[in-house]
């Protein structure tokens, strides 16, 4: 065993092996490491990409990668000189149609050296655009602000220069009445109706050209909508520290490499993969901060038992980006593709189908597109997952006993979702937190809303509320038990679609959960939930609790395939489907009496609690799951528990780095007021 120190001011020609004799560079000291050795990462910030590879043995001695004692120390692969000299690395391009008028101007001036023309006025061209003053390698075209509010938020990556340039800032199909936007026919002129889509500005963000020179425009934007932030910061780089790194390269590669810790440093701006961890084994992820490029950490193939404990990842997801900006690529009719901001940002964590035991514990995942779990014996425990416009997980299809519990999921599109192809396995959602009220921003604005009110498929709102759960059928086993969800607009999707697109052919049971609607208009053909049919004999629901709170509609349930609905679970009880002793026999409808909770997103309390309350119908109500204790605690004796996540006057749920995020938050001070 041995210890090997790293700093800045170090040198790689020194033996690393004390204090006064460090390594200049992490890359230097990890390829030196053996079973056992420790390195210690001395205060400040390494501008480089590390990659660690063919290290340690099956089984072997742990190494480990840490902060000396008192120290913060950060591997950023993002570029030195535009963080720390932004104002020597970017000139301003003068806009469209003042080409000519320069020329012309530096002409006039030829003849006279002496006097030469005027200085470029910047202001009064209006510039917008700024290009690197240096060409750089391939695919340099990722970047964020690290710095204002808030702190981490990335630069868009266009896929075109002309969307960087243009000034409409709304995108969709366009009809005949859209004439005066600029915009490209795409492939598949004559079959659709709406050949055209406009050049669209997606906000602050970069474009890099064949010759590797970087542009960048920091303009405003400009949407205008409630619960959508625009961009208002500084427009000019050369004002700006900003992070800019490649798609490709990662921050950390750990590969072929066996038990090996790496603990509480600071790991910012890699490229595709900010940390990927491949064909390796025994992997400790611990107290790790990263602010992740387009994924934060990536399980490579043949890589099993990797554990990220106490970590957060942050995707920087721009709040001035649509979730449409990366679903709605499209093909011009030259051929060429238009991926938009597609290449921004995409999985927090993205797990290879052949990884094995991963085991993701008190970490906290935000602000990015999805998160990915896959491979047998994978769990996902006590975290804090928030604000993904797309999946809050997504469940690969070579799993087989995923464990999802005790986590809380905040402002996403679609909290569990789980992959088709695949009906091997099982997944158990148990006593999570699922808060769906804030909305996402799902579809950009379109900029002739008047002209597509015919059209069927269109959507005119840009903000999506998010739902439960999604199957992408065959599915395999899904238990989904002892969970509290809060889902708001229930007139857009059925609130909880378990039973919609349900096979009929899985095993799926869902046991004391309580499911709370909060309804803000009507619309009398949308239910609270789908139950399954009388012939679904592998479906199980029961001793759940369903609550609508606003506008009603018809009825609150509805039957799988079929005309048939219920007003109520007395109905459902006294139907045919109530035979089945398994079909929402102790299943409730009435208030589950939270104690205290927001219903709008404009009036929230400084603090909330979605425990029961002493009188809720929901204490003891629930179905005991003894003989399952599978589905994540212990079997209860017989005696009935209480539906929901939480359970018998529980203490608050404490998920996150250390449990610091905690569910009810500490009660604020006396005389606070609630909103």
């Amino acid at each position: 065993m041995a210890q090997y120190y790293v700093s800045p001011d170090g040198d790689n020609d020194n033996s690393g092996l004390s204090e006064g004799q460090p390594f200049k560079t992490v890359n230097k000291a990890v390829g030196v490491l053996t079973a056992g050795d420790e390195l210690f990462v001395m205060e400040g910030v390494y501008y480089e990409t590390v990659k660690m590879s063919k290290r340690g043995t099956k089984g072997g001695r742990q190494m480990a990668i840490r902060p000396y004692p008192g120290h913060s120390a950060r591997i950023d692969a993002a570029r030195p000189d535009f963080l720390l000299n932004p104002g020597a690395v970017w000139k301003p391009v003068p806009p469209p149609g003042l080409l000519a008028a320069l020329t012309r101007r530096e002409h006039v001036f030829a003849g006279s050296p002496d006097v030469g023309p005027p200085p470029f006025d910047e202001d009064a061209f209006g510039v917008r655009e700024f290009v690197s003053s240096m060409p750089l390698l391939p695919k340099t075209d990722a970047g964020a602000f690290v710095s204002g509010r808030p702190s981490y938020t990335r630069l868009i990556t266009h896929d075109l220069l002309r969307d960087l340039q243009s000034d409409n800032q709304k995108f969709g199909r366009l009809p005949l009445g859209c004439d005066d936007l600029s915009g490209p026919l795409i492939d598949n002129y004559g079959l659709d109706p709406y050949p055209r889509r406009p050049w669209v500005y997606l906000g602050p963000g970069l474009w890099q050209d064949s010759r590797g020179y970087l542009h960048i425009r920091l303009s405003h934007t400009t949407h205008g909508i409630l619960g959508v932030e625009d961009y208002e910061g500084a427009t000019d780089p050369r004002d700006l520290p900003l992070a800019i790194w490649r798609r490709d390269v990662p921050a950390l590669w750990i590969d072929r490499c066996h038990s090996v810790l790496v603990e509480g440093l600071e790991i910012r701006h890699g490229g595709g993969d900010t940390v990927l961890i491949g064909k390796s084994s025994d992997v400790t992820i611990d107290h790790v901060s990263i602010r992740c490029g387009a994924n934060g950490i990536t399980i490579g193939e043949q890589t099993v038992r990797t554990t990220i404990t106490n970590t957060s990842i942050d995707g920087g997801l721009p709040p001035w980006y649509f979730r449409s900006d990366r679903k709605s690529e499209y093909v011009l009719a030259n051929g060429q593709q238009n991926m938009l901001g597609k290449q921004t940002l995409n999985a927090l964590l993205r797990c290879n189908p052949s990884s094995e035991e991963t085991v993701v514990d008190q970490c906290e995942l935000a602000n990015s597109h999805d998160l990915v779990l896959n491979g047998p014996g994978s769990a996902l425990t006590r975290s804090w997952i928030h604000n993904l416009n797309d999946d809050g997980l997504f469940v690969g299809g070579s799993i087989d006993r995923l464990l999802i519990t005790n986590n809380v999921y905040e402002q996403c599109l679609m909290t569990l979702s789980v992959a088709g192809g695949s009906a091997v396995g099982k997944v158990y959602f148990h006593r999570n937190l699922v808060d769906l009220r804030r909305p996402i921003t799902g579809r950009r604005p379109h900029p002739c809303p008047e002209e597509m009110a015919g059209d069927h498929d269109f959507d005119p709102r840009p903000l999506e509320y998010g739902r439960l759960f999604k199957s992408n059928a065959p599915d395999p086993e899904v238990n989904i038990t002892h969970t509290t969800v809060i889902h708001v607009d229930a007139e857009i999707v059925s609130a909880f679609n378990l039973f919609r697109a349900y096979d009929g052919q899985s095993t799926r049971r869902v046991y004391n959960n309580i499911f709370l609607a909060i309804n803000r208009s009507e619309k009398s053909d949308k239910y609270v939930a789908f139950l399954p049919a009388e012939t679904d004999t592998k479906a199980r629901t029961d001793g759940n609790c369903y609550y609508r709170i606003g506008l009603d509609s018809e009825a609150m349930f509805r039957v799988r395939d079929s005309s048939q609905a219920f007003e109520t679970v007395q109905a459902l009880k006294d139907s045919p489907f109530g035979m089945n002793t398994h079909y929402e026999a102790n299943s409730l409808d009435k208030n589950p009496q939270l104690r205290r909770y927001w219903m709008q997103t404009e009036a929230i309390p400084v603090a909330e609690d979605l425990r029961l309350s002493a009188g809720s119908p929901c204490k003891r109500a629930g179905v005991p799951l003894t003989g399952v204790g599978d589905l994540g605690d212990p079997p209860l004796g017989g005696v009935a528990p209480d539906i929901g996540c939480y359970f018998n006057d529980a203490h608050p749920l404490a998920v996150g780095v250390d449990g610091r995020r905690a569910f009810p938050a500490p009660f604020p001070e006396p005389g606070a007021v609630f909103g």
